[in-house]
């Protein structure tokens, strides 16, 4: 039917039985619904897409076929920079399947006697007496005295009698006709943003929220349940949320919703089909949704379904299913590898790992066997990951938690020396970090020593004290260093022996008891094991001074400075502070990392270079891209760093914006000329390294062939292959792999595209980009804090800008603020008021004299004219 990756899908069988349609895909685009008569096998067309038709339902009585279609487009500006996206592009619609059938917007007139029917148009009543006459209705007689009329369809200009039903355009699925001109529909709410960053899943507690799907509603938590009436041309809400999919059983009077709760859990519900469910019984007591019953509709799953695994049974399944779908959905049908260097003999291959399988015992060895089948392949984006390894022992998840700091044990301070803080996004709660919080105030050289209360050692370092404590408040003791607080991320300027060392040695801090039976210094008088001993052994008494008086926030007083308590440390003094442990480093060091490159290649660049880091293909490096490329590319040249980049699927959109160059500006009277097109670039430098893979890699290449740039770095890792969607098998185990290659014209040996399409080939798979300027960064180079490659694309880009300097809008032909201000000053020395003022205008109007008659209130409406009426005679043109 369809050579498409859609294909066909979205059967709907016609209730008599005669007709079948589906959705068909005439392009990766646009679909069509048609019709297949099973009495003939003939098919023909119900719809001529404009954009895309999909989710056909037949009406039961005859008349219409609804599905869901994209005709008009209703674009929405973008919030954060200039640009159009469509957030909702479906509609319900209908096709009139036969002329005689009257336009469906037109409501229908009906006699006053005639109500709405019983089919789902009156809630869920579950009363003994509806049950019973329910099950004496229901006909299990296998006889054809109440089978469906045949459905008569007049295709002669059917394409022509579709109407748009008066829904508001989103996102739907799941459309399911009911009797008496019905249907249900399940609108899914718009995509809501989410958190991107290396370490995203910290930062939603919806697990669900990483789903893009329809049938997820973009947020992973459903949509909602509407129920339109054709013939009165409403929409009734029947379940707020949470609904992710419908089905309706085969006699159309009960309906099945698969449902999430409040809780994030997924519950299969029954109720009465296009009825909304109760949320009373009959005795006005609320419906406990939580129980099992007719009433809820809530099925027990768990407590119904037990399924007994054959481990050795389920293997072969599922190596057979492997190999089947690698086998009809590979790139190439000829089963020809990666980069097309020849072929796999694919069911010899099944043959030889056919017979290690009986050797398997673990699922792990299931995994390790076949992967090393489909490695037979030879390509790139073909995996296969574990699912379930049986059943185990749920353990807590120990969270680890972080404080965003680099430390270094000291044996003479008995301490943990504050090396680094990170800084991170101070504002983020998540990727900010946690000791550069408001009145944290702690600094490098300070010494960590208790982390709640518990006493830091050699042996336990702040990491081990901070497992499971991710997300959680924790209470931190530290010594103040010497000197002012030094600045953030400064190295540590002092030794072990210093003056601070000694200070603190003097101290002894409170596990150090006064071995003389003395009192100690912080802790009063208790040593390292409890109350200090005499010297046979004995407890010695101590003498126990009263506690000191608790420190209050001193008053303020009108005039005053007064400062924080804890602005000003002194050296060798004890605090204490309360943070939130951080559940992950990893952003906040990204943050300072891109902040310190910046700087480097500002200072190398001399201000003319820009930097600009992608750490993927994906949300996350779309979000960098646009935090960093409108400030960055004002500079001249731009670096594009693609270091460590494996990949995604927005390259088109950035290289799209990279392609633009000047052509005009934009002068406003006051303030900067803006170029148009808006951020236009100049000469681009990519830099690439091993760990640059697939969409990444084709972007490098991209900048080659568009001749926007030059390539630095280092050969990439190879692998252009292109991969969707991921199947799972039984035990939840997924396999990936390559359903689409990446054909590219053949270039010449100097890297221009030579124009003509002798050969298309993937010439990156298992090849990889070569770069035009070939660097390679030593291990010592991070140890030593050096970038070769970066260093290079810095000189690569300066040589760029002087081969061809980028066109720049000369502001002495425009008005500029001087020339403002200049004729301000002339025009201000032009007129100059009484009394010697340089200002020619009254700023105030004299008030009026007082009168002994008390002035009239004065309606609102026309006030000027019940004003005027209210002065004396003569004295109406006073003011």
């Amino acid at each position: 039917f369809s050579d498409e990756t859609g294909g066909v899908g979205d059967l709907a069988w016609s209730p008599c039985g005669n007709w079948l349609a589906y959705t068909r895909y005439d392009d990766p685009e646009r679909s069509r619904i048609r019709i297949l008569d099973a009495r003939s096998g003939e098919v023909r067309d119900a719809t001529a897409p404009v954009l895309g038709d999909c989710a056909p339902s037949w009406d039961p009585g005859g008349n219409f076929l609804y599905f869901l279609s994209a005709r008009e487009l209703e674009p929405m500006y973008d919030s954060g920079r200039f640009g159009l996206s469509f957030h909702g592009i479906h509609r319900p619609h209908a096709i009139a399947l036969r002329a005689d059938v009257p336009n469906p917007l037109l409501r229908e007139l009906r006699p006053p006697h005639d109500s709405e029917s019983s089919s789902g148009g009156s809630d869920y009543d579950d009363s003994e007496s509806d049950s019973d006459s329910d099950d004496d209705d229901y006909d299990t007689d296998d006889t054809d005295a109440d089978a469906p009329e045949p459905i008569e369809i007049d295709f002669d200009g059917i394409s022509e009698r579709i109407v748009a039903l008066p829904m508001p355009a989103g996102r739907y699925g799941h459309l399911t006709a009911l009797d008496d001109g019905k249907f249900m529909v399940i609108r899914y709410p718009a995509r809501r943003a989410r958190r991107v960053g290396l370490d995203a899943p910290y930062y939603d507690s919806d697990s669900g929220a990483d789903s893009d799907s329809d049938d997820e509603g973009g947020g992973g938590g459903g949509g909602s349940l509407l129920r339109f009436d054709v013939r009165q041309l409403k929409t009734r809400v029947l379940i707020d949320d949470g609904v992710r999919s419908l089905e309706l059983s085969m006699d159309r009077r009960s309906m099945l919703v698969e449902k999430r709760d409040e809780y994030g859990c997924v519950e299969v519900r029954a109720y009465k089909a296009g009825a909304k469910p109760d949320d009373e019984d009959s005795d006005g007591e609320e419906v406990d949704d939580t129980a099992p019953n007719r009433r809820s509709g809530l099925i027990d799953i768990d407590g119904r379904v037990d399924v007994v695994i054959d481990p050795v049974a389920e293997w072969a399944q599922m190596l057979g299913e492997t190999w089947r779908h690698l086998r009809d959905e590979w790139w190439h049908p000829g089963m020809r590898f990666g980069d097309d260097s020849g072929g796999c003999d694919w069911p010899g291959t099944l043959s030889r790992y056919a017979k290690v399988l009986p050797r398997v015992s673990t699922r792990h060895e299931l995994a390790d066997m076949m992967r090393d089948m489909v490695a037979e392949l030879r390509s790139s984006h073909v995996s296969v990951y574990t699912g379930d390894a049986g059943e185990h022992r749920r353990r807590r998840a120990h969270s680890p938690g972080h404080l965003g700091a680099d430390f270094a044990w000291d044996p003479s301070l008995r301490g943990y020396v504050v090396a680094k803080i990170v800084e991170g996004d101070v504002w983020d709660e998540h990727t900010g970090g946690a000791l550069r919080k408001p009145g944290v105030n702690v600094a490098v050289g300070d010494v960590l020593t208790h982390v709640n209360r518990v006493r830091l050692s050699e042996q336990l370092g702040p990491s081990a004290a901070l497992v499971g404590k991710g997300g959680a408040e924790v209470l931190l003791t530290f010594t103040a260093g010497d000197g002012p607080r030094r600045k953030l991320g400064a190295s540590m300027e002092f030794g072990a022996g210093g003056a601070l060392a000694q200070r603190i040695a003097a101290v002894s801090l409170a596990d150090e008891g006064n071995k003389s039976g003395g009192k100690g210094r912080f802790n009063g008088g208790k040593g390292k094991n409890g109350p200090p001993k005499g010297k046979n052994g004995q407890k010695a008494k101590a003498s126990v001074s009263p506690p000191p008086p608790p420190q209050t926030t001193p008053k303020h007083k009108k005039g005053s400075t007064a400062k924080p308590a804890d602005a000003a440390r002194k050296p060798g003094a004890r605090f204490d502070v309360r943070v939130r442990a951080m559940h992950s480093e990893l952003d906040a060091r990204y943050r300072d990392m891109i902040r310190d490159r910046t700087e480097r290649v500002d200072v190398l660049g001399n201000g003319r270079v820009g930097y600009l880091r992608l750490p993927d293909m994906e949300r996350t490096g779309y979000s960098e891209f646009w935090r960093h490329f409108p400030s960055e590319v004002r500079k001249g040249a731009l670096v594009v760093d693609l270091r460590g980049n494996l990949g995604g699927h927005i390259s088109e959109l950035l290289l799209a914006k990279l392609a633009q160059r000047p052509l005009a500006w934009d002068v406003p009277r006051r303030g900067s000329p803006t170029v148009y097109p808006s951020h236009a670039s100049g000469a681009v430098v990519a830099l690439v390294d091993e760990n640059t893979g697939s969409d990444a890699e084709l972007a490098a290449e991209a900048f080659r062939r568009l001749g926007l740039g030059r390539v630095v770095g280092a050969r990439t890792w190879g692998g252009l292959l292109t991969t969707s969607d991921s199947f799972e098998l039984v035990d939840g185990s997924e396999v990936s792999m390559p359903q689409q290659a990446v054909a590219m014209p053949v270039v010449d040996h100097s890297g221009v595209d030579s124009g003509r399409c002798v050969k298309i080939a993937n010439g990156i798979e298992n090849c990889g980009v070569v770069p035009d300027v070939e660097v390679a960064n030593a291990p010592h180079d991070y140890a030593n804090d050096a970038d070769p490659q970066l260093d290079a694309a810095v000189r690569e880009a300066l040589r760029l800008l002087a081969a061809s300097p980028p066109a720049v809008f000369d502001p002495s032909r425009a008005r500029t603020a001087d020339e403002d201000e200049a004729r301000a000053v002339l025009a201000e020395r032009a007129h100059v008021g009484p009394g010697g003022s340089r200002w020619p205008f009254k700023t105030y109007a004299p008030y009026p004299e007082d009168s002994d008659e008390d002035e009239e209130e004065v309606p609102e409406r026309f006030p000027e004219r019940e004003r005027r009426k209210k002065l004396p005679k003569g004295a109406k043109g006073k003011r």
